[in-house]
């Protein structure tokens, strides 16, 4: 899989899925969840490690920043190419 490429609907269905899931799993709104994904990808965006930064680039996000879909259904992608060449 091309870890460049965009995300297609099913992977952004997903993600929606995943982020309703976690929240009821938490009592709270999906959109807290969104909100505190957000606020880790602001951290993780904001890392100066040079390593780190070059990962963040990596990946085309629909709008110059991800969502807090974009960023798992990215996540999703990363442990699949982890599986795969392990």
């Amino acid at each position: 899989m091309n870890m460049n490429q965009g995300f297609s609907d099913d992977e952004l269905r997903q993600a929606r899925r995943v982020i309703r899931a976690v929240a009821e799993q938490n009592g709270v709104s999906a959109e807290t969840v969104r909100r505190e994904i957000m606020e880790a990808i602001k951290a993780g965006m904001g890392n100066p490690n040079p390593e780190i930064q070059a990962r963040w680039k990596l990946m085309r996000w629909r709008s110059g920043k991800p969502t807090a879909e974009e960023f798992l259904a990215w996540n999703v992608r990363i442990v699949q190419e982890t599986e795969r060449t392990n």
